[in-house]
């Protein structure tokens, strides 16, 4: 097993549930370092073809990871990327799984200009739990948190939620108790 001082969080979701706002406001809380993969995909060029249907690049994800992985052995980083299929617990300590009422979701993707295909695709990610499920699939089920992410208000919960993780982690053999994975929301 990996050992680290500190630890890495993956914040992961359907696109448009709000992990880069919610990545953005960890940081301003906790020293985490923010490794956002997709603008690394594109400022690296781990691309491998523009996939028409979607309207998107397809991330060639070995190499990705391969360029993060020194850095996420070393700890101390909050990962922001839609999918948790190619990390593992070796490399990530928790998995912050986003969710988003559907309403609220699709209006967030229309306004970003996402075609059919892409939309429909994408909000059946989010009704069939899709992404919570690759992560509970993935990862031990204590280390995988589903956070209720609408409104500014989860946002500055879902921030303060992660910062404290961060601040009581310790290694998995130090018997850490954590909560079990589960849908919460801003009132819980």
């Amino acid at each position: 097993m990996v050992r680290r001082s500190k630890p890495n969080f993956l914040i992961a979701g359907t696109p448009g549930t709000g992990k880069t706002t919610v990545c953005n406001r960890v940081v301003q809380l906790a020293p985490l370092e923010l490794i956002n993969l997709s603008n690394l995909a594109r400022e690296h060029g781990f691309l491998k073809e523009f996939d028409d249907t979607f309207q998107c690049p397809v991330v060639d994800e070995d190499k990705l990871f391969s360029y993060v992985e020194k850095k996420l052995l070393q700890g101390n980083c909050i990962v922001d990327y839609h999918a948790c299929d190619i990390f593992t617990p070796r490399t990530i300590d928790a998995v912050f799984v986003l969710r988003c009422d559907t309403e609220i979701l699709y209006d967030r993707l229309v306004s970003r200009g996402y075609g059919p295909t892409k939309l429909q695709s994408n909000m059946e990610c989010e009704i069939f739990d899709s992404l919570l499920e690759e992560a509970m699939n993935a990862f031990p089920h204590d280390h995988v948190f589903a956070l209720k992410n609408n409104n500014e208000q989860d946002v500055e919960v879902n921030a303060k939620l992660i910062v404290s993780q961060y601040r009581s982690w310790k290694q998995p053999d130090d018997k850490r108790c954590s909560k079990k994975a589960g849908l919460c929301s801003s009132s819980e």
